[in-house]
């Protein structure tokens, strides 16, 4: 028998699958746990258009990110921050800050997630490398941090 996973089904799968289970796991523990329902010819399709619906949706979310990440190769961001005489900064520079950044510069398909930053913690004034990647797709850009009133 056919079912929709409501939840995740331990040695079952995930929300959303389509599995074929037995008849008696269906009818005695998925459907009235409220674990899954069954699969009618009318659901399975449904299920299957949005499955496609979210499949198209995440290759344009990956193509745009893509973009951002391509124009974004390569390129230089200089950053005023507090420091002392050695070059200490006085407060921690983070993803977030430079997240906040591409926002406002429209780079709205890029998250924290995707940004690392080599050398990090950063403590110190000086040129950093920040790797931008999500599954297969990789960029590369310079942060400068120069003494300065933010």
């Amino acid at each position: 028998m056919k079912v929709i996973l409501l939840q995740n089904v331990k040695n079952v799968g995930q929300k959303g699958d389509v599995k074929e289970v037995s008849e008696g796991f269906a009818w005695n523990h998925l459907v009235p746990n409220g674990l899954a329902k069954p699969g009618t010819k009318e659901i399975l399709r449904e299920v299957e258009k949005l499955s496609k619906d979210k499949s198209h949706h995440q290759n344009v979310l990956s193509q745009k990110l893509k973009e951002n990440f391509d124009s974004l190769s390569n390129q230089s961001f200089v950053y005023k921050v507090k420091a002392n005489e050695q070059g200490a900064l006085f407060a921690k520079f983070e993803e977030k800050k430079i997240l906040d950044d591409l926002h406002k510069k429209g780079y709205k398909s890029i998250e924290k997630k995707h940004i690392s930053i080599v050398g990090s913690p950063i403590k110190h004034l000086g040129n950093y490398t920040v790797v931008l990647k999500e599954k297969n797709i990789t960029s590369t850009f310079t942060l400068l941090l120069q003494e300065g009133n933010k």
